[in-house]
């Protein structure tokens, strides 16, 4: 099984210097390395704080500018749905006045289409009496949230 070094070969340095320093050197050599040794150590030492140092800044950093991207992306996305809001209601509206027309026996709510723009309902296609075109109005008008109605809805002997 290999063995595999999981440290800095820096860290070596101190070790390196102080066993060059015991084998074969005077007392005063073997002082000096191990001043040389501890100098190298602290060295070693400051410089693992201070790119800790460095490291933790750019993590702070990173972590603001995420931050700051997470707030633009939520602004974004209320932006949009204030935008889209309108076209949601007039899409239930729509749906609201499309199920009224269906629930009506008189009418055929496959004849008339229902087209719904700021709250403003337009009524169009063909029926076949009067009497339809008005209850089809009649219908559109008693929607929740139907500001106007527009009827183009034609007689005719063709209609619903």
């Amino acid at each position: 099984m290999k063995r595999r070094w999981k440290g800095n070969a820096l860290a070596l340095v101190p070790v390196l210097v102080l066993a060059a320093a015991v084998l074969g050197c005077t007392p005063e050599d073997r002082r000096e390395a191990e001043a040389g040794a501890e100098e190298a150590g602290r060295d070693l030492e400051a410089a693992g704080r201070a790119a800790g140092e460095e490291l933790s800044e750019a993590g702070r950093a990173a972590g603001e500018e995420i931050s700051e991207a997470g707030e633009a992306v939520e602004r974004g996305l209320e932006r949009a749905n204030r935008q889209l809001e309108p076209y949601a209601r007039d899409i239930e509206i729509t749906a609201k006045v499309k199920t009224k027309l269906a629930a009506d026996p008189e009418i055929n709510p496959f004849r008339i289409d229902v087209d719904t723009l700021e709250g403003r309902v337009t009524l169009s296609g063909k029926v076949r009496t009067e009497r339809q075109r008005e209850e089809a109005e009649a219908l559109a008008r008693g929607t929740e949230g139907v500001l106007e109605v527009v009827n183009l809805l034609e007689v005719g002997p063709r209609g619903g």
